[in-house]
């Protein structure tokens, strides 16, 4: 019997992750996937195990999900990306909740990073994940990344993790990096709210280093930890100096007129 709850899954040439994350949810009555335009065989893989796939242009992974909410047939929904795998421990708890109605409007539950099937980081740990949903509750599900969502009423926990294979390769960690920094600081730009400050600047990026590689201890994943833990500070750094560039480009442009 399949468990009434719908997974909304966002796309983007996936092909090395798209089927083993599918197989992981095969026991959800609905599975819509959102993919954003990929050049690669994503699309053609994901009709093999659902019939709710939809191209639409690229777009930030929370946009996509956003599209993806519209097709919601269930009472109850739950948010994934292709490089996640839903353990069977998870699997049985959100069974639990959907089936017994649940006493709270929301779930999240542990992310666990793991850099092959066989190994699990202790960089980003812990990661908790609000991705379990009663879709009447849901106040706000946010287009800007690094935002929660907002619900109507408690949230509560789940004792299962979510697997989650982080790293690809250098050359796909490096295009994660640019691709979401230029994002948030796309967004950075177009609110008139938002303000470069000191603490933005100078010490936002060393305080992520140092709850990456000390309080979460990534340095117990020996070299990984301390080229991941530098990685979380460079992509602090490169925000702000998107913000920097863009602010100095836009002023160029007032100028001249």
């Amino acid at each position: 019997m399949k468990v009434p709850v719908s997974v909304v899954l966002a796309t983007r040439n996936e092909e090395k992750n798209i089927e083993e994350c599918l197989q992981s949810v095969e026991w959800a009555e609905q599975v819509i996937v959102i993919d954003g335009s990929s050049e690669d065989d994503t699309v053609s893989i994901a009709k093999r195990y659902t019939s709710d796939v939809f191209v639409e242009p690229a777009s930030s992974c929370e946009e996509q999900r956003l599209k993806g909410l519209e097709r919601v047939s269930c009472d109850w929904f739950f948010l994934l990306d292709a490089d996640e795998r839903v353990s069977d421990e998870l699997r049985k708890q959100i069974e639990d909740v959907v089936l017994k109605g649940g006493s709270f409007s929301a779930y999240h539950f542990m992310r666990r990073n793991y850099l092959d099937v066989s190994r699990p980081v202790h960089f980003g740990h812990p990661d908790f994940q609000l991705r379990l949903f009663k879709k009447v509750d849901l106040l706000e599900l946010p287009e800007k990344i690094h935002r929660s969502p907002k619900v109507r009423g408690e949230i509560g926990k789940l004792n299962g993790e979510l697997v989650h294979f982080f790293f690809e390769s250098i050359s796909h960690y490096i295009h994660k990096i640019n691709f979401y920094t230029e994002l948030e600081a796309d967004y950075c730009l177009k609110d008139p709210e938002f303000k470069l400050s000191f603490i933005r600047l100078f010490i936002k990026p060393w305080a992520r280093f140092f709850q990456n590689y000390f309080l979460k201890k990534a340095f117990l994943d020996g070299y990984w930890g301390l080229v991941f833990s530098f990685g979380s500070m460079y992509y602090e750094m490169l925000v702000n100096l998107r913000i920097l560039l863009g602010k100095k480009s836009k002023n160029t442009v007032i100028a001249r007129k």
